[in-house]
């Protein structure tokens, strides 16, 4: 029979909290006997715990990935086994490669982002993001990063680039972008001839290129998309294998490996255990082949993470200066931790989960944060891991309460949902400014307090961290 996913998920959360020092919050969470419900306030726990030092901080991680592939294993057929053994087992060559290029020369269009269904000129795109950082939804370093970007994406040569992107259909993905200004995608996605067709149709009204796993020859652009894609749950260790071939090789100098596959439930912390064997395991490869590996993810405010103070302070007075209809319809204050570090500095810790997301998001999005502040801090390459603002994805749109909630956010000031088109691009331009700008506090030569802090730069949140209320108080009033 099947394991209980929630067994599963407070063992991984019990093993972070003892590495952290408390064994009395391990034991809140072993003791929790409506983990659906009760979850939040045990994962903010653990991450109040974690904030305490850098030293925690890079315990928990540690303990709670450990815990994570500990308590996975790999089945196919009739053969169980642990991760790290499936993977080497299973390194086999199954997949042909498939390319398909786009006909545009390269850095043709500007650097800018779409907003209302338009590309914006670059001056207008500026002004928007400085109008953005103005109301609230995103902070000042990020529109800063924006702006450089915009100037300077033009000049980037990324011609021995690539960018690994597991989940390259995800609509808040930079495969547009990418491809805009000549760049190359090595796109993992599932078998799904629709959504290939519409991601090759993106390719070849670019100038860059993609290369992706196919699971036969194909000898024209429909057969391809018949043949495309894989399984990144399923085929985790082929997958690797040629990704090892294909990307750390001569042909690159340099790879940047995303993380954007989402899926709903369990599976969605199936995938991000499955994505960061991939990372791992690229990484290694990087290390061996003397290959530049840097690592994107999409960062959520939908969960437990460091803010700037300004943004604690700028909700504290919003509360306060709340229009008298706002206070009428008793919406929950925002939570904010503070934690005093070892070093005496304040964290804080903003608790943006809502508890219909469900304990599974929260452990999906906190395996990621914790690998990408190991990334940065132990193995000192570059993360970028930007907070992407909540859009109008087709997962949400398709959704009438989610729909009619972000609908109503425009209310509550500061908040804003952005299109997807808008947040991709604009997401995208900021990883751009992480990998290729010297300035960025991504390089892991710029020195963070605290790694936590990682996660409070260049923030597209929304609104939500400025925001004097609880996100599930809001949805339900919008």
């Amino acid at each position: 029979g099947s394991r209980s996913s929630t067994a599963v998920a407070k063992c991984i959360w019990m093993e972070a909290a003892k590495a952290g020092g408390d064994p009395a919050v391990a034991e809140g969470i072993d003791k929790e006997k409506n983990w659906r419900q009760g979850y939040v306030d045990h994962v903010v726990r653990v991450m109040m715990l974690s904030a305490l030092s850098r030293s925690h901080v890079l315990k928990t991680a540690a303990a709670g990935l450990k815990a994570a592939h500990e308590s996975f294993t790999f089945v196919r057929g009739d053969q169980e086994l642990p991760l790290a053994a499936a993977m080497e087992l299973h390194a086999q060559h199954k997949f042909v490669t498939g390319v398909v290029k786009g006909g545009g020369a390269p850095h043709a269009q500007s650097g800018s982002f779409p907003l209302n269904g338009k590309m914006m000129p670059e001056d207008d795109a500026k002004s928007q993001v400085q109008r953005w950082a103005d109301y609230g939804c995103i902070e000042a370093d990020a529109a800063q990063a924006l702006k450089e970007s915009i100037d300077s994406v033009n000049k980037i040569d990324l011609s021995r680039h690539c960018f690994i992107l597991l989940g390259a259909t995800s609509e808040l993905g930079p495969l547009k972008t990418l491809m805009r200004h000549g760049g190359t995608a090595i796109g993992v996605s599932r078998n799904s001839p629709s959504r290939w067709r519409n991601l090759l149709d993106v390719v070849k009204q670019g100038s860059g290129q993609i290369i992706f796993p196919m699971n036969k020859e194909a000898r024209d652009e429909e057969q391809k998309c018949e043949a495309a894609g894989c399984d990144l749950l399923v085929e985790t260790p082929e997958i690797l294998q040629w990704l090892k071939e294909e990307a750390i090789c001569d042909k690159f100098d340099s790879v940047t490996v995303g993380c954007y596959l989402y899926l709903d439930g369990e599976a969605h912390v199936r995938a991000s255990v499955a994505m960061d064997l991939i990372v791992t395991g690229l990484v290694e490869e990087g290390k061996k082949k003397g290959k530049k590996i840097s690592v994107a993810y999409l960062g959520s405010p939908s969960t437990c993470v460091a803010i700037p103070q300004e943004c604690y302070d700028a909700s504290v007075k919003a509360q306060h200066d709340a229009p008298f209809w706002q206070k009428m319809l008793f919406l929950k204050p925002k939570v904010v931790e503070k934690v005093t570090t070892d070093t005496g500095e304040t964290i804080y810790l903003n608790n943006g989960f809502v508890v219909l997301q469900g304990p599974n998001y929260a452990l999906a999005k906190t395996l990621q944060m914790w690998r990408a502040m190991l990334l940065r801090e132990e193995e000192k390459l570059i993360v970028s891991t930007n907070i992407a603002p909540g859009s109008r994805t087709l997962s949400v749109t398709h959704n009438t309460v989610l729909s009619s909630c972000l609908d109503g956010q425009g209310h509550f000031k500061p908040l804003l949902t952005f299109e997807a088109p808008t947040a991709s691009e604009v997401l995208a331009l900021l990883l751009l400014h992480d990998v290729f700008s010297s300035s960025s506090i991504t390089h892991p030569s710029k020195a963070l307090t605290n790694p936590l802090l990682l996660f409070s730069k260049k923030a597209v949140h929304g609104g939500l961290w400025r925001s004097p209320w609880q996100p599930e108080s809001i949805g339900t009033a919008a």
